[in-house]
Order: C-alpha cells, then structure tokens, then sequence
C-alpha cells in the first residue's frame, strides 16, 4: 500500500498517549500513529508529512505559533477548563468523558471529516476504497446485520434472541467477521461500520 497517513500524538502523559495511540490505531488502521512527548521531540527525529496532530492543550499553549499554523489539521484533547483561551477554534475532543464517549468522538470526528477517505493523499484514497469493496464483497448479508448489531452495543446474546438463532451461530458469525476484517478488537468491528456507513457514531 502506499506510504499510510501519519498521526502525531503529541502528549506530556506518555499512559495517555499509549492509550489514544491504540484507539487511533483501532479507528483508523490504515495510518500510522507515532507518539512523542514534545513537538521538539518530533522535530528532532525529523518526522515530516504529519496528517493529524493529536495534542496536550500544553502543547497547544507551549507551541502556540506552530499549531496555528496548521489548525486545521490539529485536535486538542482535554478537560473541559481548558476548552478556553490559547485552544480556542482548535476542534477539542473531551479526554474526561470517558472511553466510550472519547471513542464515538473519535468516530465521528473521523467520518465528518475523511467519510470515504475523503482528503487522502492519491494513489491511497482509491487504494482504501477498492481495499473495502473487496473486503464488504466477501461480508453475507446475515453477517452484515450482525455487524450493524455488534456496532450498537448488543451482545451475542441479545444478537441470539433478536435473530432467533442460536448463541454458537452467533459466535461464529462473529469470528467470521473479525476474520474477514482483520479486526480482533470490538472498537475495530465498531468503526469499520461507522467509517463504512452501516450504522452512525450516534447509534454506538
């Protein structure tokens, strides 16, 4: 594939950051997420053709020239007293919300603004796409609900009864899935059906 996007986190927390980084990788697999402590760290290693940055509202105060500069491509994350001043008209996703609330931000902010990879780089873009219309071609149409099932929270279980099937059908449905997606964690499962339009950020 050609040369992935690439996300900085940049983030003075180094648990945060390993945390966003692995939410980032689940939402957007197809990038490549690199974690650093300061922007001079960055700098340093001589990174370049940076997508996204993922920043500390530290950051933003420290660094504030720079991150102006490309304002457009930074998301600040943070408590909400820190919505105010230096990151103000930044796009500021709430760290204290919780996992489930930062990942539907995540998942929405990555739909409205890359929905069928919109703004990628050519020859990538077209790559993605005819990358998901190879994968959604092998998806039945049973696995297909399933997934749209699994995406708004329901569990095997719940999927069983709704469905009428059995608890083991279910289960195998939903290792059939994972396979044919390559995506052994839930939050990939949920994002390929946001980024892919089987079900909206709202509904997870």
């Amino acid at each position: 594939m050609t040369r992935k996007p690439h996300i900085a986190v940049i983030m003075e927390d180094a648990l945060a950051a390993i945390g966003l980084k692995g939410l980032l990788e689940n939402i957007i697999p197809f990038a490549q997420v690199d974690v650093w402590h300061s922007l001079q760290e960055m700098k340093a290693e001589g990174k370049d053709g940076v997508y996204h940055y993922f920043v500390s509202p530290e950051q933003v105060m420290t660094h504030a020239d720079f991150f102006r500069s490309v304002m457009r491509q930074t998301i600040v994350l943070g408590t909400k007293d820190k919505m105010t001043g230096t990151t103000k008209g930044f796009r500021f996703i709430r760290s204290d919300a919780g996992l489930h609330e930062l990942t539907k931000s995540l998942m929405m902010m990555q739909q409205s603004t890359h929905k069928h990879y919109a703004h990628y780089p050519e020859p990538l873009g077209s790559e993605l796409i005819q990358e998901d219309k190879r994968i959604a071609d092998t998806l039945t149409r049973r696995e297909i609900e399933i997934l749209k099932m699994i995406a708004r929270g329901k569990s095997s279980k719940e999927i069983s009864s709704e469905l009428h099937i059995s608890l083991y059908t279910v289960n195998t449905h939903r290792k059939n899935i994972m396979d044919k997606l390559d995506a052994h964690a839930a939050t990939k499962l949920v994002a390929y059906a946001v980024n892919h339009g089987y079900v909206n950020p709202e509904e997870i």
